[in-house]
């Protein structure tokens, strides 16, 4: 396997950078399918195309067009966007934004992620066009665009704390919280580790220097599924990434992923997708592998600065 195409298999938990401007990231994203996944960064996913739902540890969030929807700083979320996927814009803001002059920020969770369900439907239809317009914004990048993004950013920062429900942890909570997420990233990245292992519970457990008891409602409550779960869908997501690239056999993309044979791969598929893995691959022309090789992370392909515009400007006029 080349390098990149390795790089992209191990690429599974999501680090943010901040290309534009400090604390701030904004893009359009089509999304298929993510297994669990956390991020330090406070996001708003606001869907332009496309249905799907979002696997939370509260339970599971319906999107679609015109819906937006809050993830709180390492709240684990899973995203299933169907056979043509969700189009978003996703809009990543760091907890230390603005912190000189909003300290809360750091210490702020949402109880709720449906933004649309605090809004009026014309309210909300404003807040999309206006989370639409920022990002056309960020995207352009024009002279002096920074001040429009952090103004834009501040007042769609004070729609959703104004209007969904939030507390603010106290110091103690806070802290109970970064030691939770100094475990979630050590198991996260244990298991991207080992997934080609037969890894258990009492194995991770081990690595933790915990009760296998313990862990696995540690895991149910924090990452939202159980553990088996958990490995299933990384194995499927590495399954997905792998079948799509040229030159691989099914056997091969089994083994590679960590099933312990194609047939197991092949009831996850039909699980998923409702195909198998040799339907889907058919399923792809040449040009879709090429386009999945170089420009999919597992289920997600990254809009070009031109694409991105055309898509939002489309959304806007209707």
């Amino acid at each position: 396997m080349k390098d990149m195409d390795l790089k992209a298999v191990q690429d599974e938990y999501e680090l943010v950078h901040y290309p534009k401007i400090r604390h701030i990231n904004i893009f359009l994203i089509n999304i298929r399918y993510r297994n669990s996944h956390i991020h330090d960064e406070l996001e708003l996913l606001t869907v332009l195309h496309g249905r799907g739902t979002l696997r939370l540890k509260q339970g599971i969030v319906n999107i679609e067009k015109g819906s937006s929807v809050l993830l709180n700083s390492y709240e684990a979320h899973e995203i299933h966007g169907g056979s043509g996927g969700i189009t978003a814009i996703v809009t990543q803001v760091s907890r230390h934004f603005c912190e000189e002059y909003f300290p809360e920020i750091k210490n702020l969770e949402f109880k709720n992620n449906s933004v649309q369900d605090y809004l009026e439907p014309d309210r909300r239809a404003g807040f999309v066009n206006r989370v639409c317009e920022n990002a056309l914004t960020y995207i352009k990048a024009v002279k002096n665009f920074e001040l429009d993004i952090l103004g834009n950013i501040c007042f769609i920062l004070n729609v959703l704390i104004t209007n969904v429900p939030n507390i603010r942890m106290s110091d103690s909570a806070f802290l109970s919280r970064v030691k939770c997420i100094k475990r979630m990233n050590s198991i996260s990245a244990y298991l991207d580790s080992h997934y080609l292992q037969k890894t258990t519970l009492k194995n991770l457990a081990d690595h933790e220097g915990v009760s296998p008891t313990h862990l696995s409602h540690f895991f149910t409550k924090n990452f939202g599924v159980g553990f088996q779960e958990y490995m299933n869908n990384l194995r499927f997501e590495k399954a997905m990434r792998l079948i799509s690239l040229p030159g691989t056999t099914l056997l091969q993309t089994a083994l590679d992923s960590g099933f312990s044979d194609s047939k197991y791969m092949n009831k996850m598929f039909l699980k998923r997708l409702g195909c198998t893995p040799r339907e889907y691959k058919k399923g792809l022309s040449l040009e879709d592998r090429e386009t999945v090789r170089m420009k999919h992370r597992g289920l997600q392909y990254y809009y070009t600065d031109d694409e991105s515009v055309k898509r939002i400007q489309e959304y806007l006029q209707g």
